[in-house]
C-alpha cells in the first residue's frame, strides 16, 4: 500500500484523478484545489474517501500557516473588536485562485453568504472566469471580493476593517500588517489606524506543517487542518457566486 500521493495535475483533471486514486491501495492524498469543478462530483469524491477511511488533504495552505492561524485566533478572541467590512482582491479565476481567498476569509471571519456577483474578466481558463462578488458574514458585515486581471500582475490581498483597527494581508497574503486605532496627533478626540506592526507569513513552513499533519493523521488519527469537507465548503461558495453572476 502507498502511504501518500501528491496530486498536482491541472485543475480540469483533479476530479478524474481523485476518482482513480480513490480505487487504489493508498492511505492518503494531498491534492491541489479545486478538488472538482462540479459540486456534485466533489461531494461524491469526499464521501468515497471518507467511506474508505482514506485521508484527503487539500492544499489551501494558509490553513497550515502558523501566522494566519494565530491571526484567526486573535480575531475569534475579540482582539480587534467587531468586523466592519472586508475588501479582498484576487485574480486568475474564481476557482483557481479566488477559492483560496474565500477559504482564507472563511477561516478568518467565518461563514460567508454571497449576495451579488458579476463576471469581471477572463480567469484561469474559459470555464473559470474571475468574478466580482458582494458577500456578507453571518453577522451581516459586508465583504467585497474584487476580481483583477492577472495579465496585469498577480494581486492577492485583503483589508479587514474592525472596530479597534485594521488588519491588512499584503504581498500575496505573505505579510500581515496590524494597525490598531490610536490618538490622532494634533486632533483632540480623534483616532486613526497607526503605522502598524508587521510580521511575515511563513508560507514555506506551512507546507512543512501540512505534510507533518498528514503524517500525524496516518499515525495517530490527528484531524487534518484542511480536509475534503473544508475544500467542499469553499467550492460550494464559489459555485453559488458563479450561479449569481450568470
Amino acid at each position: 500500500m502507498v502511504d501518500l500521493v501528491s496530486l498536482c495535475t491541472p485543475d480540469i483533471r483533479h476530479a478524474d484523478d481523485l476518482a482513480t486514486l480513490a480505487q487504489m491501495p493508498i492511505r492518503a492524498v494531498f491534492a491541489e484545489k479545486p478538488i472538482a469543478r462540479d459540486v456534485g462530483v466533489a461531494v461524491d469524491l469526499v464521501d468515497r474517501f471518507a467511506t474508505a477511511g482514506r485521508g484527503l488533504a487539500v492544499a489551501y495552505l494558509r490553513r497550515w500557516d502558523p501566522a494566519i492561524r494565530d491571526l484567526a485566533a486573535a480575531i475569534a478572541a475579540g482582539r480587534y473588536g467587531s468586523l466592519r467590512s472586508v475588501n479582498a482582491y484576487y485574480g486568475k479565476g474564481l476557482l483557481h485562485n479566488g477559492s483560496h481567498m474565500v477559504d482564507l476569509l472563511a477561516l478568518l471571519v467565518g461563514e460567508l453568504r454571497p449576495l451579488t456577483a458579476r463576471v469581471r474578466c477572463a480567469g484561469f481558463d474559459a470555464s473559470d472566469p474571475s468574478i466580482d462578488a458582494e458577500l456578507e458574514t453571518r453577522d451581516g458585515a459586508p465583504i467585497w471580493l474584487h476580481a483583477t486581471d492577472h495579465h496585469d500582475y498577480d494581486l492577492f490581498e485583503a483589508t479587514l476593517v474592525f472596530a479597534r483597527g485594521v488588519v491588512e494581508l499584503r504581498e500575496g497574503a505573505g505579510l500581515v500588517v496590524e494597525r490598531m486605532a490610536e490618538a490622532t496627533p494634533g486632533y483632540a478626540g480623534h483616532r486613526r489606524p497607526g503605522r502598524g506592526v508587521r510580521w511575515p507569513v511563513r508560507q514555506a513552513e506551512a507546507m512543512e506543517r501540512a505534510v507533518a499533519n498528514v503524517v500525524d493523521w496516518m499515525r495517530d488519527g490527528v484531524p487534518l487542518a484542511c480536509d475534503g469537507s473544508i475544500a467542499l465548503a469553499a467550492l460550494r461558495l464559489c459555485a453559488r457566486i458563479r450561479e449569481i453572476s450568470k
